[in-house]
């Protein structure tokens, strides 16, 4: 319900000037028991957001999307309903998402994927200007960090492990889309699934794959997707310049205002391999 939706301070936008949100009051989550609706999902809550079968004492997954589009209804108009609002309130692309989450039935009622897919949830992130949000940006740059030197890549790994977790907010959303089977990491085939849905055939697919930074379980975590989708030119120069002193700081952990080739090792570049150290 909107009491447990909350936008941070203003001190907390990202350059583009979105705010953040915070979702609270946890107190009453679970995990889902059984799939469907069933009683064994069921936890109490506000009743004037509840679905159907709620007020039966049952639930399911798609119960939170019915209490997400009373909500979303509120935010958009003000009052609180528990259906579609009609036209002239809201507009139309809006009204159509919610129709899907206001579904009475459950078996009726639009999945989550099917949520996340609508024009009207699309049309607002891509208007949020976020950098990597979009897949075709996105592999766009894992194209160009595939094809960068050793050491272009170790500078997009030291920004990326620094970056700030609000930052990495439209990034990670990504990241999860891609991570079907919900691992942490994209595997080789989740990332060819990216790279064939942005258009890129079988040989790009197979130059870029072979080039990219995965683990020898051919996984990338989630910092190495960070630095291989990030645009250092999007960046805010003061981001930048405070990310570039940070580092210095921590090759001259003695003050000295200088880094000697010691310090710079014994520093951020320690996890470094023999090869990595001799192009350094």
């Amino acid at each position: 319900k909107p009491d447990n939706v909350l936008i941070t301070s203003k001190a907390a936008e990202d350059a583009t000037g979105a705010p953040h949100i915070v979702v609270g009051d946890w107190g009453q989550a679970t995990t889902v028991k059984k799939d469907g609706v069933a009683k064994e999902n069921f936890q109490y809550g506000d009743d004037r957001y509840y679905p159907p079968e709620m007020h039966r004492r049952q639930a399911g997954v798609k119960s939170d999307l019915f209490m997400a589009g009373v909500t979303g209804a509120e935010v958009l108009t003000g009052k609180l309903r528990d259906h579609v609002p009609p036209v002239g309130e809201c507009s139309a692309e809006a009204r159509s998402c919610l129709d899907g989450m206001l579904k009475e039935d459950y078996d009726e009622r639009a999945t989550v994927k099917q949520c996340l897919e609508h024009p009207w949830l699309l049309q607002a992130a891509a208007a949020s200007g976020a950098p990597g949000q979009d897949l075709s940006e996105a592999v766009r740059r894992l194209r160009a960090h595939a094809e960068s030197n050793t050491l272009q890549k170790l500078a997009r790994n030291i920004f990326a492990a620094r970056l700030g977790s609000q930052r990495l907010q439209r990034a990670r959303r990504l990241f999860h889309q891609l991570d079907t089977d919900n691992s942490g990491t994209l595997s080789s085939g989740e990332l060819r699934a990216a790279l064939a849905h942005s258009g890129e055939d079988e040989r790009a697919t197979a130059q870029v794959m072979a080039r990219l930074p995965v683990d020898q379980d051919e996984e990338m975590d989630f910092n190495a997707w960070v630095a291989a989708t990030m645009s250092l030119d999007e960046m805010d120069d003061n981001l930048v310049v405070g990310i570039l002193f940070q580092v210095f700081q921590e090759a001259d952990p003695g003050g000295t205002g200088q880094i000697t080739q010691e310090g710079l090792f014994d520093g951020f570049l320690q996890d470094l391999d023999e090869n990595e150290r001799s192009i350094v």
